[in-house]
């Protein structure tokens, strides 16, 4: 699919970062849009600040199945198509699979997964009803391509998007359809993902942060700050929209940690713990501070042992 303008695009997580820069992209390419985003206040300065010839916007919580209906519906009743199916909304929270609360996994699972299967249930059908050329990206991240991420509940997430996606891309080559997807794992990217707890539903719990939660988060908001731009990576994204390409891995410094689980795999080799967090944790002073932050953690639990020990003589 060449020729975008006057076509539909439907996005998801469109008030900033990634999605942001992709309705920015697809109104410069001349088509109408169709956003939504869980921030209703910063959905409405989006519309303001693009012109594309049609804009339509419906802030809701795409966890919903009904909602992504209703998302559906408008595109349809207004458009008459979707052409192209961005399903990029994503948060991230928790630590450890036992330290993140099981409100943090229904939250992150929901958004990063739930959302992109529902978007992919509800679309797909009125697409192929089309019968014209369509595509979807699907938004996962290179955290769904490797053994491990800091982040048990955002890696699962992302892992399962993985999955989804090729699925998906299988089932309808195989058919002959004519809608293309687009897998997008991108490392490091200047947006506010690491902010994603201002959106955190009322009523979920929270998961609590220890020190060496701490020291990842910082390391990361570093990453963050240097990393590419949103438009950058949407430039990207419609040039792989444009050779109908199925992976994208933007930064190609991460091929090394996703080759490394491709060959542990297939060698049947145990993964390598310590490569995998020094692929998220590059720099030299989270690493140090991480190392002094188990040794001081390590300390007080034999502290605690000998005490113990000391009171029962």
């Amino acid at each position: 699919m060449i020729d975008f303008k006057n076509k539909t695009a439907v996005i998801t997580g469109a008030a900033g970062g990634i999605g942001f820069a992709l309705a920015s992209e697809c109104a410069r390419r001349g088509m109408n849009l169709v956003l939504t985003d869980i921030e209703d206040k910063a959905l409405n300065k989006a519309e303001e600040r693009l012109d594309a010839p049609g804009i339509k916007t419906l802030s809701g919580d795409i966890r919903d199945a009904a909602f992504v209906k209703d998302l559906a519906d408008l595109c349809y009743r207004e458009f008459g198509s979707a052409d192209l199916l961005f399903n990029n909304a994503g948060v991230a929270a928790g630590s450890s699979i036992w330290d993140t609360t099981a409100e943090d996994w229904d939250w992150v699972m929901g958004v990063n997964f739930q959302g992109v299967l529902n978007g992919t249930r509800e679309f797909i059908p009125r697409m192929l009803a089309q019968d014209s050329p369509c595509h979807v990206v699907n938004t996962a991240s290179v955290a769904g391509l490797v053994s491990y991420h800091p982040s048990a509940a955002y890696q699962v997430s992302k892992h399962a998007v993985a999955a989804l996606s090729e699925q998906l891309y299988h089932s309808l080559t195989l058919k002959q359809r004519k809608i293309g997807v687009t897998l997008v794992c991108p490392g490091w990217v200047n947006t506010k993902i690491l902010e994603a707890e201002r959106n955190r539903p009322v009523g979920v719990q929270k998961s609590e942060k220890n020190r060496e939660e701490e020291i990842v988060r910082a390391s990361f908001q570093r990453a963050v700050d240097k990393a590419m731009s949103p438009e950058t990576l949407a430039d990207m994204i419609f040039q792989a929209i444009e050779k109908n390409q199925f992976y994208l891995l933007p930064d190609p410094t991460w091929k090394d940690l996703v080759s490394q689980r491709m060959n542990e795999i297939l060698e049947e080799k145990n993964p390598a713990s310590s490569a995998a967090l020094n692929g998220f944790l590059s720099d030299k002073r989270a690493l140090a501070e991480l190392a002094a932050a188990q040794l001081r953690e390590k300390s007080s639990g034999f502290l605690k042992r000998f005490s113990r020990n000391r009171s029962r003589r």
